[in-house]
């Protein structure tokens, strides 16, 4: 699993996987890991 702060795609940016974006997205697929954006999650626990 990999647990980022702001997520991948900033609000009004255009989602469209293009380049980079795609290749570091098929890494993830390919080696089975989870993207978790931790906006969602409390701040503290």
């Amino acid at each position: 699993m990999l647990l980022v702060r702001h997520g991948y795609f900033w609000r009004g940016e255009d989602e469209t996987v293009t380049s980079i974006e795609k290749l570091r997205i098929e890494a993830l697929l390919r080696h089975k890991i989870s993207l978790l954006d931790s906006c969602r999650l409390p701040r503290r626990v």
